[in-house]
């Protein structure tokens, strides 16, 4: 607003020593007749004419009123040029606030002499208490723009080359020089109602050496930027060389430095430091960042920017490189609550450099590498469409230990109630951010440890693209065999949707139990499948929507926490009134084979098909858990097949080949294990009354025999 002020009373000004331009052209050799002209033409010219004559032109072309102070000052040799304040221009009618601009002085003086061989020798410009006020309205219309010129909003564009033509010929000078620019105290409101948002930049103060065409000059500028939640105090300082005929532009050794304060701003306050050398070239249309450094919230970066076609459409390429820094530092300065790890060294040294390329709409990261604490990173990735990003990635990590940064172990915690248990139980899971991912990527892992689990040649594709989330594969080599699998979030509709479908080939039970529960209870070498359906929005919905199928199959191991021969002899200890034998054997029970399937529907796994073999035994099983309520109802088959256990008096030995039912119940994660006492006391009954009857058989027997004897000697002395 204020070149376009500037130039209309210029246009005017430049009316004003008309009459004397031609009685210098008439006189000629004149010199004193002109200095005298010039000396009194200032004196003899009615400042409130043209003042007049500004602010109706003014009018009759924008519709604005113009205002202009008294306090006029015009100069005509050896400067040509005019000081005036206290002006203001006006919004059209009906358009708030009132005023669109006012300013408080202007002052632009030009030497008259340089004219005459096409140089223009500008002394300070000059502009304090400039007041700026554009404003949006709620149709998205400013109220600045009835003040473009008609031509450029229908008239359609010249093509480059001429574009670059007129460029050159719009300045018919041969040098530029202006003794400085002094603006103070300027103040520019953004009102967007559209948006909502305001900015109010003041203080505005800019600063210039000897401004020349063909030399350097310095600049430096500070001004005061406030928005909604944010303001923020910045400084610059720079080295300008602008070369306009061909249309080339450097600023050397630039420093910004900004100290940002506010609720939006972390932890209240931060500053912010950038330096570059920046290098444009409208005509080849490039652009070039160099040495460009950034420094704050304890971060350095270096690096550096080229761009192409920056006019028509800019491509960009560059590098930028963060050297060491310290992750906890970091989160402290972002006003980030401490993050408790188990490990507190965790979070202690990160780095990283990229390699990138961009668009005004898209964004691809070549080459990217960084460290965080002992893991090291490297990978690349992209984002597509800036206004609905789709973000593809491939990264690989050497080593992690996803347990160190876990928060630690809670100590002794006080009994939850029901409804901190259901709060507790909810997942909260982001439903609207995971509908609008889309995401596609693939990670490697060359080793892990994942909830205690120790892991190799971990490697997963991940998708996600309208509310449908998949790890498919998902592998990996643990404990001696390997893991293959596939995951799916669906969050398409109200309730989300879970299904995995898991195999585990050749693995070491006890190892992958001890790592990943702290309790070994199962061993041996063996197979799981796990194929299973949920959906739900907390983990009790989860358990009770559990539908699916799962089947094992183990080899040489044991089931540890019972001794199955042990539990059988305390049983039949019991019934006898002896003393129960003591506990010297492991508790544990030991197979060659042991294998089952379970199908789950409504969160109750059902079993029918247990099989268990050992030397000793053979087992068969049924039953089911409720994996709702945690409980478990489940009746084993035992059957002896061979009393070399261990035992030196074959107490078992009267129980062999009989099909000893034992129950499993109560806690499903502390189940009791009860022999069937009625059962075994039965079964020792009849054995007891098989062997008192085939007694009493053999005795009646010998009985018989007896009175027949007898009743033969006593008939042999009847006959004598």
């Amino acid at each position: 607003m204020a070149v376009y002020l500037s130039i209309l009373v210029y246009h005017y000004a430049m009316h004003i020593p008309k009459i004397i331009k031609i009685t210098t052209l008439i006189i000629g050799a004149a010199v004193a007749l002109l200095a005298v002209a010039v000396v009194i033409a200032p004196f003899l010219i009615d400042s409130s004419t043209y003042r007049k004559e500004i602010a109706h032109y003014v009018k009759e072309t924008t519709g604005r009123s113009l205002t202009i102070g008294d306090d006029i000052k015009l100069s005509v040799f050896p400067w040509v040029g005019f000081t005036l304040g206290d002006i203001t221009l006006e919004n059209r009618e009906q358009v708030s606030p009132r005023v669109f601009a006012s300013l408080d002085e202007a002052s632009i003086k030009v030497k008259l002499m340089p004219l005459l061989e096409q140089r223009v020798e500008v002394d300070r410009i000059v502009l304090h208490g400039l007041k700026l006020h554009l404003r949006i309205d709620e149709q998205g219309v400013g109220n600045w723009e009835d003040l473009l010129p008609r031509e450029a909003e229908t008239s359609p564009a010249p093509p480059r080359g001429e574009k670059e033509a007129a460029a050159g010929a719009a300045l018919p000078i041969a040098a530029l020089v202006i003794g400085g620019i002094d603006l103070r105290n300027a103040q520019i409101i953004w009102d967007d109602r559209q948006s909502g948002g305001t900015y109010t930049l003041d203080g505005l103060n800019l600063k210039s050496g000897l401004v020349s065409l063909d030399q350097p000059f310095d600049i430096q500028s500070g001004f005061r930027l406030k928005t909604d939640g944010m303001e923020g105090t910045f400084d610059l300082k720079t080295r300008l060389s602008l070369d306009l005929a061909r249309q080339r532009y450097r600023a050397d050794g630039l420093r910004l430095t900004a100290r940002l304060s506010g609720a939006g701003i972390p932890a209240g306050r931060m500053t912010l430091k950038a330096g570059s050398d920046i290098s444009a070239d409208l005509g080849a249309q490039t652009l070039q960042v160099a040495a460009l450094r950034l420094e704050g919230l304890g971060l350095r970066a270096t690096g550096g920017i080229e761009g192409q076609t920056i006019l028509d459409a800019p491509r960009f390429k560059g590098d930028l490189d963060i050297p060491a820094f310290q992750p906890r530092e970091l989160l402290k300065a972002l006003a980030v609550p401490p993050v408790e790890t188990s490990d507190p060294t965790a979070l202690g040294q990160a780095s990283l450099k990229l390699r990138f390329q961009a668009t005004d709409t898209a964004l691809k990261i070549s080459r990217l590498t960084g460290a965080l604490d002992d893991t090291r990173l490297e990978g690349n990735a992209s984002i597509e469409d800036f206004t609905a990003p789709a973000v593809s990635f491939s990264l690989a990590l050497d080593a992690i230990d996803v347990d160190r940064y876990l928060p630690p172990e809670a100590g002794d915690a006080p009994a939850a109630t029901p409804a901190s248990a259901a709060a507790a139980g909810a997942l909260d899971l982001p439903v609207e951010t995971l509908r609008a991912l889309d995401l596609r990527g693939a990670l490697t892992i060359g080793k892990a440890v994942i909830s205690g689990l120790s892991i190799e040649d971990l490697s997963m594709k991940l998708a996600a693209r309208k509310g449908l989330i998949t790890l498919k594969p998902l592998q990996a080599r643990l404990y001696e065999g390997r893991y293959d699998g596939n995951m799916t979030l669906d969050v398409r509709k109200a309730t989300p949707r879970f299904a995995i479908d898991e195999k585990l080939s050749a693995i070491q039970a006890a190892p992958l139990l001890k790592d990943l529960m702290d309790d070994d209870f199962l061993s041996g070498k063996g197979d799981v499948r796990v194929a299973l359906t949920t959906r739900g929005n907390d983990m009790p919905a989860l358990r009770k929507n559990l539908d699916g199928d799962a089947a094992f199959s183990f080899r040489d191991g044991a089931v540890k926490g019972f001794n199955l021969a042990q539990l059988i002899r305390q049983a039949k200890a019991a019934l006898k009134n002896r003393p129960l034998p003591p506990e010297k054997a492991r508790q544990q029970t030991d197979f060659t084979e042991l294998s089952g399937t379970f199908q789950v529907k409504q969160g109750i796994a059902s079993n029918k098909d247990l099989k268990a073999r050992s030397p000793y035994f053979r087992i068969t099983g049924e039953g089911r858990a409720d994996l709702v309520r945690e409980q478990i109802d489940y009746l084993l088959h035992a059957r002896i097949v061979d009393t070399g256990i261990g035992q030196t008096d074959r107490e078992l030995d009267d129980l062999k080949g009989v099909d000893i039912p034992v129950r499993i119940e109560g806690d499903l994660m502390a189940p009791e294990f009860k022999v069937d006492k009625q059962f075994i006391t039965n079964l020792l009954r009849s054995k007891a009354e098989k062997r008192l009857k085939k007694k009493l058989d053999k005795e009646q027997e010998k009985l018989l025999e007896d009175v027949e004897e007898q009743l033969q000697d006593a008939l042999k002395g009847l006959f004598r």
